[in-house]
């Protein structure tokens, strides 16, 4: 009788039922089919639990950005640029360029809430602004600033 090689198997000695497996002598997986199960499980918990710690590493400190298109600018706060950048273009017929980014922790809520308001006659929808280059400048000193 085949017996199951997992060694914290529950699954009592009659009741295993294997899955076919080329690669053994004798034509059956080493492991019973609800060992497999649990352990596919496992692996895919682990997967999960790798993409989120990979995720958690690409964020970065909350932040100020200035995004514009050309023609609008978009003044925000993230804390991952790149997928930010990667959510607006989607939605965008537009090329987006990067224009600043700075990490400013804590700092970064009321430093877009300031700019929103020195630009609020500007403003055209949302958090797009129609800002000249000296605008654009004067965003950056004050960010640099902050």
């Amino acid at each position: 009788m085949h017996k199951c090689r997992n060694k914290e198997c529950t699954v009592p000695q009659g009741e295993q039922k294997f899955t076919k497996c080329s690669a053994s002598s004798n034509g059956l997986n080493s492991v019973c089919k609800e060992c497999l199960k649990l352990r596919r499980i496992a692996n895919k918990e682990k997967r999960a639990e790798s993409k989120k710690r990979k995720y958690l590493e690409e964020v970065t400190d909350t932040g100020v950005y200035i995004i514009s298109d050309g023609e609008l600018t978009k003044i925000g706060i993230t804390t991952n640029i790149t997928k930010r950048m990667l959510s607006l273009q989607s939605g965008n017929g537009r090329k987006l360029y990067l224009v600043m980014f700075a990490a400013l922790g804590e700092k970064a809520i009321a430093a877009e809430s300031y700019l929103h308001g020195m630009f609020a006659h500007k403003k055209c929808v949302g958090e797009w602004f129609n800002l000249t280059h000296g605008d654009v400048v004067t965003c950056k000193e004050y960010i640099s600033c902050s």
